[in-house]
């Protein structure tokens, strides 16, 4: 599937593929829980325990990312990015109802960020709230003789 920078101009077919796709990926980690009887804990320990696995993961992906471009696999790095997915969604459902509640705050919170209370940073892309205090300004990159200078 090709990224397409406009979400309003998405193929629905597309949308459900995507949506399709991620409830997959949520079932079988519900399932490989169940099937590995992994046990959660206090929502502190599921952190303290889980933590490494996801941290490991995400230094895979960063290895594929910053492979010189004549390595560079696509179909790895998104395997590598699901296997990020497939972890975090794992200390959701570990941390049971706590869980559930943090991924519809986190829906919530973003299904109420406009374009009237947030922007796009066009240095980082975060949508970030317009008047936050601690992101960083915009300035434009330097170039190489105003880095000598610097």
């Amino acid at each position: 599937m090709t990224h397409k920078p406009d979400a309003n101009n998405a193929d629905a077919s597309d949308r459900e593929r995507f949506i399709a796709t991620a409830a997959r990926l949520a079932a079988e980690v519900y399932d490989f829980h169940e099937r590995w009887a992994l046990e959660s804990g206090t929502p502190l320990e599921v952190m303290v325990q889980r933590t490494p696995m996801l941290d490991e993961e995400i230094r895979e992906l960063k290895e594929e990312v910053e492979r010189p471009s004549s390595e560079f696999d696509e179909a790895a790095m998104a395997e590598e990015a699901a296997d990020v997915l497939f972890v975090a969604l794992g200390h959701m459902e570990q941390l049971g109802t706590v869980g559930l509640s943090g991924m519809e705050a986190v829906t919530a919170k973003n299904i109420a960020k406009t374009t009237g209370s947030h922007y796009k940073h066009p240095v980082t892309g975060k949508v970030t709230r317009i008047g936050r205090k601690d992101v960083p300004p915009i300035s434009p990159v330097p170039s190489a003789q105003e880095d000598a200078f610097s």
